[in-house]
């Protein structure tokens, strides 16, 4: 960590800049039973979750878990959603990690989840879901329930907001019409921060065409999402540490890794030169959709098993360290 914090200072685009994100060292946080982000919530196990976010700490030495809330379940039962959210944060302070929670979500299917999607048990086998799904982001008349979803969020943040370093507007925006929606909930959000002077930063992926002006969705912190192999990843971390100058924010990349294009052995050695903070896809290894075998024999996504055995031991120490041997073949 301490040769993160100075490179934040000496090895930056433009002299001078620090960016103050550069120690973030973290992983997107699925619990092992979860298929997707509804069940995470609906089925909350409080002392698998604790067990599994003490293990990032103890085991990769990580500060950081990027964590993927959702309206439906707040919606379903709001007492319920507000008291897992406030266990959940209880362990991030337990085992001194903070969390990045991501408000709403554009990615993977066109479905509007609703009520049904729950009392039919189809929450428990589907893949990824949309928050809170296209038919509500299009029709700004269907808003006003999300506003009380922020509020409710962001009341929960103020009584611990030590464990809370960020909330991401919203993951990988890409559907064509998002810029009200985006626009609305960027203004909703940083005043609400405002008015509760909490001090957590406000980002939104540089997805397609959306998010890459921060000032359009009243970002705080740039983010951006790579997969891409060390030549591509290493220009798109030196492009966000320019604009971060430019623009005096500070950076991360919130989404990496994976057993195709982008292994641990070849990217981390790329992270631990740049002054940027990174939060990789994913702790667990446990029934996702990304936690599959892909054409290689290789899991796509998951570090650990849900026993807290590393799927590829070799993976610790390049993760923690930066300390990598050759990836694969």
């Amino acid at each position: 960590m301490w040769v993160q914090l100075i490179l934040a200072f000496v090895v930056s685009p433009v002299c001078g800049y620090h960016n103050e994100l550069a120690y973030v060292r973290g992983a997107n946080y699925l619990p092992s039973y979860s298929h997707n982000d509804v069940q995470t919530w609906i089925d909350f196990d409080a002392g698998l979750v604790d067990r599994e976010l003490g293990w990032a700490r103890s085991k990769l030495d990580l500060n950081t878990v990027r964590i993927f809330l959702h309206s439906l379940p707040w919606k379903y039962d709001r007492v319920k959603f507000t008291a897992n959210l406030t266990s959940l944060l209880q362990s991030c302070e337990k085992h001194k990690l903070k969390a990045l929670f991501v408000i709403f979500d554009d990615d993977f299917g066109n479905i509007t989840p609703n009520r049904t999607f729950i009392t039919s048990g189809e929450y428990k086998h589907s893949n990824w879901v949309p928050n809170p799904g296209p038919s509500i982001t299009s029709n700004s008349s269907l808003w006003a329930p999300l506003e009380a979803y922020v509020d409710d969020l962001l009341a929960i943040t103020k009584k611990m907001p030590s464990s809370v370093l960020a909330f991401g507007l919203m993951n990988e925006p890409h559907r064509g019409g998002l810029h009200p929606f985006l626009s609305h909930f960027g203004n909703y959000i940083s005043k609400r921060l405002k008015q509760h002077r909490l001090p957590q930063f406000l980002t939104c992926d540089q997805y397609f065409s959306y998010c890459t002006n921060p000032q359009a969705t009243n970002q705080t912190a740039l983010s951006l999402h790579s997969y891409d192999p060390p030549p591509t990843l290493e220009k798109q971390i030196k492009a966000i540490l320019a604009q971060g100058a430019t623009s005096k924010l500070p950076a991360m990349v919130t989404e990496c890794a994976n057993r195709k294009t982008d292994f641990f052995e070849v990217i981390m050695p790329v992270f631990y030169k740049y002054p940027i903070g990174w939060i990789f896809w994913e702790l667990m290894l446990g029934v996702d959709q990304f936690d599959k075998k892909g054409n290689n024999g290789l899991v796509y996504q998951g570090v650990l098993y849900p026993n807290g055995t590393f799927y590829r031991p070799e993976e610790q120490d390049c993760i923690r360290y930066g300390k990598c041997g050759p990836p694969p073949k």
